[in-house]
């Protein structure tokens, strides 16, 4: 097989096959090159894409794939990371009248962005694809919190855990209904491969007045209740 080094099938004391000092892949001109590794099963490849000036790390034997590309360097040493698991998840339509002493699983309908397609629209839920440290973001806006609320959450639900945001307005001095409370809780979690998370509303005692406000904007600033995830390590 193809090697840099010692040849892996014979004594390290052979003959080293090595590359000069100074190798120049490529001619100048308006071309494609790159380094290909072609193993039994799989390719990967690293090369400059003439047409974009970006030394690109990929999957397979087409330089600049799209759906294969996973690090690129621009002329200016900018990273990107173009199927790094990253989505952002929002709900479309408002939820009026929550029923209170109910868990209620943040919708999110519609997407912004999920580069690696790890959200699921249908049951709200985001599924690690690779273990490691993911950033979550949840974000939820209520309309109307009763001033006779025990209390209330917004929880980040992970299979490894939950983490939570909680809020009593009977605390207050003077209680009073809560109007257009927005509440955003982030958190660094441990995920495994397959694991999943999603955002929570629970309301304890009072009425059924809030909502949970929902936007069609696929603008970020016009969104008020969403999740953002992406993988950190």
């Amino acid at each position: 097989m193809p090697f840099l080094g010692f040849n892996p099938s014979e004594s390290t004391t052979a003959a080293s096959n090595t590359i000069a000092d100074t190798t120049t892949i490529g001619d100048g001109t308006a071309e494609d090159v790159q380094i290909r590794f072609d193993g039994a099963n799989i390719h990967y490849h690293i090369g400059l894409d003439d047409s974009t000036d970006k030394l690109t790390f990929g999957k397979g034997d087409t330089l600049g794939d799209s759906n294969t590309k996973f690090l690129q360097f621009d002329a200016d040493g900018i990273i990107s990371k173009p199927l790094l698991p990253f989505a952002h998840g929002y709900n479309t339509a408002t939820e009026s009248s929550v029923a209170h002493n109910t868990t209620h699983k943040l919708e999110l309908d519609a997407d912004l962005f999920d580069q690696n397609a790890d959200l699921n629209n249908t049951n709200d839920v985001f599924t690690a694809p690779v273990t490691g440290k993911y950033w979550i973001l949840g974000s939820i806006g209520n309309d109307q919190i009763d001033e006779d609320v025990n209390f209330w959450q917004v929880r980040v639900v992970t299979s490894n855990g939950n983490f939570w945001w909680a809020d009593d307005p009977k605390s207050y001095n003077t209680p009073v209904d809560m109007k257009d409370c927005f509440v955003h809780i982030g958190v660094c979690a441990d995920m495994d491969s397959g694991d999943t998370v999603h955002v929570e509303y629970f309301q304890n005692a009072g009425s059924n007045v809030n909502s949970i406000f929902g936007s069609n904007s696929t603008a970020l600033a016009g969104q008020f209740s969403y999740m953002t995830v992406y993988l950190v390590a």
